[in-house]
């Protein structure tokens, strides 16, 4: 009986696969979470995808200031900035903030499900007189106006 040699490990593809794993966790470890941290808990209801229907909750904003270039981010997870979207397209807005986005009162508001822009995905959410780029999953909403150097509000569903 002869002894075969023992089998070379093949270092190259060990290499190349630790090269593959590596960019990954460290794209996962460093992309920002979809809402900034909050200092109060939101718990979150899930719903569909398409539509608002329901009761939202205004937990956050984040905005850049072009002169400076610094990053401003307002927390409104412990106040009380509730958005309610009816089916017949009505808005009521109740807040217990003077600085929210919109004051307290009745809107209307339409859901485009197509994109704000071309060259944007998500759906276009406007409110008033006023255009968002919209992006909804099941437990919370963003709107994203960055691209057009504005604001980027960060919803929690919650009925």
């Amino acid at each position: 009986m002869k002894l075969k040699p023992p089998k070379k490990k093949n270092f190259w593809k060990q290499s190349q696969a630790i090269n593959l794993i590596i960019p990954f966790f460290l794209l996962i470890s460093c992309q920002e979470a979809e809402f900034p941290k909050q200092k109060c808990r939101v718990k979150s209801v899930d719903g569909p995808l398409d539509d608002l229907s329901g009761k939202w909750k205004l937990a956050g904003i984040r905005s850049l200031n072009m002169q400076t270039g610094k990053v401003n981010k307002v927390d409104f997870s412990c106040d009380d900035i509730l958005y309610y979207f009816q089916e017949d397209a009505s808005l009521r807005i109740e807040s217990n903030v003077d600085e929210a986005v919109y004051p307290s009162g009745d809107y209307e508001f339409g859901l485009t499900l197509s994109p704000f822009h071309e060259t944007l995905d998500g759906f276009t959410l406007e409110i008033g007189k006023t255009s968002w780029p919209c992006y909804i999953y099941s437990d919370r909403m963003t709107l994203d106006s960055s691209p057009t150097d504005g604001p980027t509000l960060y919803f929690v569903r919650i009925k």
